[in-house]
């Protein structure tokens, strides 16, 4: 230990030391102040007011009679337990308590590290897509510089042009010649590294999108008629004037707003065509018991269907119904 450290070390020790002995009372204090003993005061203790030996080993006549017992530590249930939870917990032994509230403290200590490794995952994982967006972000400027420079510094200089310089100046032509060939194969390769750097990005962005369909559309990922909602979608949106090479390009928020937009127009189009009438069996009237109409029943069969299923066919089925009615 160097000497530094030994003097704060002693510093400490001194310092404790120093606080024990201000806390502690004065010796001649102490000594001035303590009580005077009973021949001081005068007052004599006749033997038979003093407590016999065999009293004194025995205590207080109360603790003769056995030990007062301490009452038992209620232990209460977890705070976010229901009512009746926490009264069938008050049932139960303090074994059974004690191993439930273990159970219950090992289940928080999972949940917490299990949160916080996602949250450290979720937080490295942004990290390397901020990494990763910069680095798409530099090479595609190199690539824009590469190409700018190349341009600029070339331009003008015709195949015809080359031709009359190899035979002018054969030396000059070879060194030029060779520094084009260096220049146009880096500008290609930063070309190229921007294109696959611009794919993956939009490769991982589709991902996303997918991921967040899940919650916003969930009829276009699904596993049996995802695809062909998917083929519906894009159908319809190539009708509403996109392009068909944006499609690719459309967010998973517009992609559900659209097909909310396309299920509507579907029941407003379906809603507009009329629909042949309800055959009716000959000689069967309706009785007056149940005094509905046949129309009235065809209503309430299709708000039944709709209530059961929720499908916009069978909404669309019983507006139609009570257009009709």
């Amino acid at each position: 230990m160097s000497d530094a450290s030994y003097s704060i070390d002693e510093a400490v020790s001194v310092l404790t030391d120093a606080e024990t002995i201000d806390s502690a009372p004065d010796p001649v204090e102490t000594v001035e102040n303590a009580p005077e003993g009973a021949a001081d005061d005068g007052e004599q203790v006749s033997d038979g007011d003093q407590p016999s030996d065999v009293e004194a080993a025995e205590g207080p006549a109360e603790d003769k009679e056995g030990d007062v017992e301490t009452p038992a530590t209620v232990v209460e249930a977890p705070s976010f337990w229901s009512a009746e939870g926490k009264a069938l917990f008050a049932t139960l032994t303090p074994e059974a308590q004690a191993a439930i509230l273990a159970e219950e403290n090992s289940v928080k200590t999972l949940t917490a590290k299990k949160l916080e490794g996602t949250a450290a995952e979720r937080k490295a994982a942004q990290a390397e897509k901020a990494k990763f967006t910069e680095l798409t972000t530099r090479m595609a400027e190199a690539a824009d510089k590469a190409e700018s420079t190349f341009a600029s510094r070339w331009d003008g200089i015709t195949p015809e042009a080359w031709a009359a310089l190899a035979e002018s100046d054969p030396g000059k032509y070879t060194a030029l010649r060779a520094k084009f060939d260096v220049e146009q194969q880096a500008t290609q390769q930063a070309r190229s590294a921007r294109e696959a750097a611009a794919q993956a990005e939009h490769q991982e962005w589709l991902t996303e999108q997918k991921e967040a369909l899940t919650t916003l559309c969930p009829a276009l990922v699904d596993p049996v008629e995802g695809e062909k909602n998917l083929r519906e979608l894009s159908e319809y949106l190539v009708k509403q004037g996109v392009e068909p090479d944006q499609l690719p390009h459309v967010g998973a928020r517009e992609m559900s707003i659209a097909r909310k937009a396309m299920l509507y127009d579907a029941g407003v189009q379906k809603l507009a065509q009329p629909r042949p009438p309800v055959p009716t069996r000959p000689g069967l009237k309706p009785s007056a018991a149940d005094g509905a109409t046949s129309q009235q029943r065809t209503s309430a069969a299709a708000m039944g269907r709709l209530q059961k299923s929720g499908s916009i066919d069978d909404a669309v089925d019983v507006l139609l119904a009570r257009k009709q009615g």
